[in-house]
C-alpha cells in the first residue's frame, strides 16, 4: 500500500492554480515609490488603489534590514527525520542511533551545503516522544548542545565541514501531530505537549494548557495545514496561537490529486532524458499559493497578533512500488511507455523517484533549495533565531528563483521602528516601507548564468481588517523602494509574486511554466490596532 505522501508526490505533474480572495477597494493610502535609481519618484493620488513601479532596467541594491542592524538567518520550519514513523524510507526510526543511517547523514549534510542556518524539526509524536531530547535534536558526538537561561537544552549546534556554504547549523526540537506543531522547545518536553491538539473539537481549556506548557519550555505554538477544516479562524483566535503556516507543499500536492492528466510529465525530469529540465524546477509543476492558508491568516491577524511560516513538510520517504515488475510488455506500463519511456523504465523497479541530477525528488538538499524562512536576528545566538521565527520577525521566500536581495518591510513613526511581527497603536503619521527584491544567485546557482533581470516581480501591500483583505498598493519591478502612509488600522503584510522568465533555458519542453506567476515572498505582518 502506498504511503500517503507517496500518493501525494505522484501528483507532482499536475498543473494547478489557486487564488486568494484579496479584494481591491478605495484605500485612502498615499504612497511614494522610488526605483533603485536615485531621484526617481512617483506620488500616487489618494484615491488610487495601486501604485505600479515603472520598468527598471538598472538598479542599485536598496538598503535592506541589515541597514537597521539585523542579520538574516535562513532556515526551514516543519520537517521530519527518522524519528517520524513515516520519515526517511527506507531508513526508518528503528535504525536511529546505530551506525549512521543514510537519512541522518543526509539531514546533517544538506543544510551545510545548501545555506541553511537552522532547522526546526517537527517529528511526529508517536516515536519522537519515545526518544531522548538530544536525539530529537539529531545530536551526534562533536556537536554542541546549547542551554537556555534556565540551563535547559534547547538547540544543537552542528559544525559544518570546512568547504561548506555555512559554518554552523542550529537544530531545534518540535513535534507535529493532529493540528499541533509546537516549535523550538527546551527539553524535556512535557507529555501533554506531545499529546494535545488544537482542533475545534478539542476542549479549548485543554488546548490553552498545552499552549502555556509550550511557552514554559520557551517554544511557540504553531499549527500545520490550516487550510483543512479541522481548525477554524475562531479557534486560532480563541487559543490564541502564536502562528500558522501560510504555505505548505503538502497542500499543493493535495490539490494536484484532483486531476491526474499530467502525472507522467515527471518523465522529462528523470534519468534518461536527452535534455532534461533543471531538476529543482520540477516544483513549478505544482507550485501555487494555498488560498485557505492565506485567508485564515488574514482573518485571524485582523483580530490577534499572529505569525506565519512557509513549510516544506519534507519526509524524505517518497517511494513508488514497482508498477510493472514483470516488464513493460503486456503490463500497465505498455500503455504509456512510448510517450513516457523514462517513467516506464523506473516503474519496473520502483523505489525513490530519481531525477536527472542523480538525487531523489524528495531529498533534504532539494527541499532546502526550494524555499526558506528568513529570520531577522540581532546576533548569532540561537535564542534570537527561535524568537524571530516564533514572533514573526521573518519572511518566507521561494529561493529556487534566486535570493531576494534587500527585500524589507517595516513601519516608521511614533518615534520608533516597528518590525514584522510587532504590534503598535494606530496613529496618524505612520509610514510603511518595503523594498521590492533585487534577485541574485543563490550559492548553489553561482555558475548558472541566469539573467535575473528578466524575472518579472510584483509586490502587493495587503491590509487585513474586519472587512477582509484589501490590496492597497502594487509595486512592479525589482529593486524598488516604496513608502506608504497608512491612514487605516489593520494587519499589513507584503506578498510578492514572480514570473520566472529568467529560467526559461533550464526548462526545455516546459517553457510555458516560465510564463506563469508563482508566489515568491510572504512577509509577516505589522499590526496597527
Amino acid at each position: 500500500m502506498l504511503r500517503k505522501t507517496t500518493l501525494l508526490m505522484l501528483a507532482l505533474l499536475l498543473g494547478c492554480s489557486t487564488t486568494t480572495n484579496d479584494k481591491k477597494s478605495d484605500t485612502g493610502v498615499t504612497a511614494e515609490v522610488a526605483t533603485g535609481d536615485a531621484g526617481a519618484e512617483l506620488v500616487t493620488p489618494p484615491d488610487s488603489v495601486t501604485d505600479v513601479l515603472p520598468e527598471v532596467t538598472e538598479v542599485l541594491p536598496p538598503p535592506g534590514p541589515e541597514s537597521r542592524g539585523w542579520k538574516l538567518k535562513r532556515g526551514v520550519v516543519h520537517l521530519h527525520s527518522a524519528l517520524s514513523h513515516d520519515g526517511c524510507a527506507p531508513d526508518g526510526y528503528e535504525d536511529f542511533g546505530g551506525p549512521e543511517p543514510t537519512c541522518l547523514a543526509e539531514l546533517r549534510a544538506a543544510p551545510c551545503a545548501n545555506d541553511m542556518d537552522f532547522l526546526m524539526m517537527t517529528d511526529h509524536p508517536g516515536h519522537s516522544s519515545e526518544h531522548t531530547f538530544e536525539e530529537m535534536l539529531q545530536y551526534q558526538e562533536g556537536d554542541e548542545i546549547i542551554l537556555d537561561a534556565q540551563e535547559r537544552p534547547f538547540a544543537n549546534r552542528i559544525t559544518c565541514p570546512a568547504d561548506s556554504v555555512v559554518e554552523e547549523v542550529y537544530i531545534f526540537a518540535g513535534t507535529e501531530g493532529s493540528k499541533h506543531m509546537p516549535l523550538a522547545m527546551a527539553g524535556p518536553i512535557p507529555p501533554k505537549v506531545f499529546q494535545q491538539n488544537y482542533m475545534d473539537e478539542s476542549p479549548l481549556e485543554e488546548a490553552q494548557i498545552a499552549r502555556d506548557l509550550t511557552h514554559e519550555q520557551g517554544g511557540y505554538v504553531y499549527i500545520p495545514h490550516p487550510e483543512e477544516n479541522s481548525i477554524s479562524v475562531e479557534r486560532i483566535v480563541a487559543v490564541p496561537l502564536d502562528g500558522i503556516e501560510i504555505y505548505n507543499i503538502h497542500a499543493n500536492l493535495m490539490t494536484m490529486l484532483e486531476s491526474m492528466d499530467s502525472i507522467f510529465a515527471i518523465d522529462m525530469f528523470m534519468p534518461g532524458s536527452e535534455n532534461p529540465p533543471d531538476s529543482d524546477l520540477g516544483l513549478l509543476i505544482f507550485l501555487a499559493p494555498v488560498a485557505n492558508d492565506v485567508l485564515k491568516f488574514d482573518a485571524a491577524a485582523a483580530q490577534v497578533r499572529l505569525s506565519h511560516v512557509a513549510a516544506t513538510d519534507i519526509h524524505r520517504n517518497v517511494e513508488i512500488p514497482a508498477l510493472c515488475p514483470g516488464g513493460i510488455e503486456g503490463s500497465l506500463c505498455e500503455k504509456f511507455a512510448d510517450d513516457y519511456p523514462n517513467f516506464a523504465e523506473f516503474a519496473q523497479v520502483g523505489g525513490p523517484v530519481p531525477m536527472a541530477d542523480g538525487d531523489r525528488i524528495d531529498s533534504y538538499a532539494r527541499s532546502f533549495r526550494w524555499l526558506s524562512n528568513r529570520a531577522l536576528v540581532a546576533d548569532d545566538d540561537p535564542q534570537s533565531i527561535r524568537d524571530a521565527i516564533g514572533m514573526g520577525r521573518s519572511y518566507s521566500t521561494f529561493d529556487l528563483f534566486g535570493y531576494p536581495t534587500a527585500f524589507d518591510f517595516y513601519l516608521d513613526g511614533a518615534g520608533a521602528t516597528i518590525e514584522m511581527g510587532e504590534e503598535t497603536a494606530f496613529a496618524q503619521g505612520l509610514s510603511l516601507h518595503f523594498n521590492t527584491p533585487l534577485i541574485t544567485a543563490a550559492p548553489w546557482r553561482a555558475d548558472a548564468g541566469w539573467d535575473y533581470a528578466e524575472a518579472d516581480v510584483t509586490c502587493k501591500l495587503i491590509r487585513a481588517d474586519a472587512d477582509g483583505s484589501t490590496v492597497v498598493m502594487e509595486a512592479a519591478g525589482q529593486g524598488g523602494q516604496v513608502t506608504a502612509s497608512a491612514d487605516v488600522p489593520g494587519a499589513y503584510r507584503v506578498f510578492c509574486e514572480i514570473v520566472p522568465h529568467h529560467v526559461k533555458s533550464e526548462l526545455p519542453g516546459l517553457e510555458k511554466l516560465t510564463t506563469k506567476s508563482y508566489p515568491y515572498i510572504y512577509s509577516n505582518a505589522i499590526f496597527l490596532r
